[in-house]
């Protein structure tokens, strides 16, 4: 059996994104394998206005720094893992956030896309 800390002052279990563009993107979360400089992105459509809330199990503080993507749905890569190095590349990148604890705080837990 598994335990869970609550949510408090010191464990957040969710990040809200907003998308406050007119346009349909991509969020995508950068999962990197062992060492062996490999990337993969796990991309969710996110629509113009809409708010989303990435949850977690166990508090983010735990799993933190986090690399985010913004992309474009006109050019991304959309299966397996690639060079970590050839992302930018493979994909049209608005914005890359990494997602810091500091961060975090400083922006209420949510991540703005304008």
């Amino acid at each position: 059996m598994k335990c869970y800390q609550k949510e408090g002052p010191n464990c957040h279990k969710k990040i809200t994104f907003k998308n406050r563009t007119d346009f349909t993107l991509l969020l995508g979360e950068l999962y990197k394998t062992g060492g062996d400089g490999k990337c993969a992105i796990s991309f969710k459509e996110f629509k113009p206005g809409e708010d989303y809330e990435k949850q977690e199990d166990n508090c983010w503080e735990d799993n933190l720094p986090i690399e985010v993507y913004i992309v474009s749905p006109e050019k991304f890569h959309r299966e397996g893992y690639i060079s970590c190095d050839s992302i930018e590349i493979k994909n049209k990148v608005l914005k890359h956030y990494i997602l810091t604890l500091d961060y975090l705080h400083q922006n209420n837990w949510t991540v703005i896309y304008e």
